[in-house]
């Protein structure tokens, strides 16, 4: 199964101190894998933390392709825990209790996530939303960033929403009932969604990140065009002629 990303870093207003990033990484063997953070109360310098994660997280991730997707999301927050639990020893603190971060991957039809923090992971099937990571933030352990991941499978139909904290507010009193009242929503739709509510958007700042499953695309059989020059149509069509003859008059 593949997938469709959809991004959108909506920034209307200057917060200071609040930053946002999302990124996207693709590898057919170990499958797609998601990365949507934020950071408040911290100093611009503070901002590298991000990138920093973001590329422990893509290198571990993607580091051996013989291993399963599931094992290789499990070392990649290994790394995380690592770096942040070092960052703290340097007496790096201020992104405690300001850093939220979710990780997703998806390989066929099965996703795997974890996550910490506000953001939020939000499924719409069948004209329902759901929850899908509202428990993982109980199972985190104070000493530990990451502590667990969540698994599921999608189906075709799917749409999975990974929203920051404000854009999750902004979704749920402006997004949500409108994207139920339309059938079979899709995400190009978002656009037009977001330029509706502009004037309310003005005042929310953050990510809104789309996942949208699909199936493979089957490869279509290319079968050689075969020419048949005219002479031999024509004698073809002549001999016909001469066949439907005799047997009318014999």
């Amino acid at each position: 199964m593949n997938m469709q990303v959809f991004d959108f870093n909506i920034h209307p207003k200057l917060k200071k101190g609040h930053f946002t990033k999302s990124f996207y990484f693709r590898n057919e063997i170990l499958g797609n894998l998601c990365i949507i953070c934020e950071l408040h109360n911290c100093v611009s310098r503070d901002a590298k933390i991000i990138q920093e994660i973001s590329n422990q997280v893509k290198e571990s991730f993607y580091e051996n392709d013989k291993i399963e997707t599931e094992t290789a999301l499990e070392i990649s927050l290994q790394k995380v825990n690592e770096y942040l639990k070092n960052l703290s020893n340097k007496g790096n603190v201020r992104w405690l209790g300001n850093l939220g971060m979710v990780i997703v991957a998806i390989k066929d039809s099965k996703i795997y996530f974890a996550k910490n923090g506000d953001i939020k992971i939000i499924l719409l099937r069948d004209k329902e939303y759901h929850d899908i990571a509202e428990h993982l933030e109980e199972q985190t352990s104070g000493t530990t960033f990451f502590s667990n991941i969540a698994k599921g499978e999608l189906i075709k139909s799917d749409k999975v929403f990974i929203l920051t904290k404000e854009l999750y507010e902004f979704f749920e009193i402006y997004l949500a009932q409108r994207i139920l009242k339309i059938d079979s929503f899709q995400p190009k739709l978002m656009p037009r969604l977001l330029k509706e509510a502009k004037n309310e958007l003005k005042t929310y700042s953050g990510i809104i990140f789309i996942v949208k499953p699909q199936k493979k695309n089957k490869k279509s059989l290319n079968l050689p065009k075969i020419k048949i020059p005219k002479e031999i149509v024509l004698i073809s069509i002549l001999i016909l002629i001469w066949i439907i003859t005799y047997l009318l008059f014999n």
